[in-house]
């Protein structure tokens, strides 16, 4: 019983019943290491290790150009896909996106989604201040509660500003025919 006192511990208890000794076993994982079956991690690592080296000692020089070579190329493929990859980032740079619209658009994979959930805050953004800066303007032509009443005719609609007239476009696809 002393053995199986150690493997129990706190949970061992004079005259255990078998179903109490077996619930106090459920949680525990046993090997068997008498067959020789059981190699600790630390024991396996040095052995592959070992294993490896010995590999790497009777190559031929030819296997051993050619494992080389195979590193190389796995070393120029990882800085070509970094380099691809600060590119693309310059590329968005240079086309206006902004550096959380970067971040978004790289994190997502370049995604189709992200791309569009950034010009959709863009667009978004874009008629907020347009609608703001109508506000501090006093632009007559802008109406808040409803920017159509305003705008029947093309020379309303010219006499507002580049902003308001973008964001009339935006909130009225068929803007040509209203406005003949």
């Amino acid at each position: 019983m002393a053995n199986l006192k150690e493997l129990l511990g706190d949970k061992y208890k004079e005259g255990m019943t078998v179903d109490e000794a077996e619930q106090a076993l459920a949680n525990i994982k046993l090997a068997d290491i008498s067959a020789g079956a059981y190699v600790s991690k630390d024991k396996y690592l040095d052995m592959d290790k070992q294993y490896k080296e010995l590999q790497k000692k009777h190559m031929t020089a030819e296997e051993l150009q050619k494992q080389q070579e195979e590193t190389t190329q796995k070393s120029i493929r990882e800085m070509q896909d970094k380099i691809a990859g600060y590119e693309f980032k310059d590329s968005l740079v240079k086309l206006g996106y902004n550096s959380s619209e970067v971040e978004k658009i790289i994190k997502s994979g370049n995604s189709p989604t992200a791309f569009t959930e950034v010009m959709a805050s863009r667009i978004e953004l874009a008629k907020q201040e347009a609608v703001a800066k109508a506000l501090k303007d006093g632009s007559p032509n802008y109406n808040q509660g409803d920017p159509n009443a305003t705008v029947s005719t093309k020379d309303a609609f010219m006499k507002l500003s580049t902003a308001e007239q973008m964001k009339y476009k935006a909130e009225n696809p068929d803007w040509q025919q209203k406005l003949k």
